[in-house]
């Protein structure tokens, strides 16, 4: 697989903390030789954290951005999410 890191992030309707996060993993400088992407599991969310992930993997590629993947987990709870995202998880 090589060196590769999976950033996972589960949340429950933050959508603005989430976008502040993202943002800044977006900034951060990443070690040489490592390729990093994103994932987010959007646990039960009801709020606009659904529709900012799905316009944030529709922008194009470039700018520094990190690759992001995201997935619904309907079922509320952060074992439901964590369990969700260690399925998808592609990282070392």
């Amino acid at each position: 697989m090589g060196n590769h890191l999976t950033v996972l992030i589960c949340t429950h309707n933050h959508a603005e903390m989430l976008r502040k996060a993202l943002d800044s993993l977006n900034r951060a400088q990443r070690p040489v030789g490592l390729t990093v992407d994103i994932l987010v599991i959007a646990n039960a969310c009801q709020d606009s954290t659904q529709r900012m992930l799905d316009a944030d993997v529709r922008r194009p590629a470039g700018g520094g951005r990190l690759p992001l993947r995201w997935f619904d987990e309907p079922q509320a709870g952060k074992s439901h999410a964590l369990n969700r995202g260690t399925a998808e998880l592609r990282g070392d």
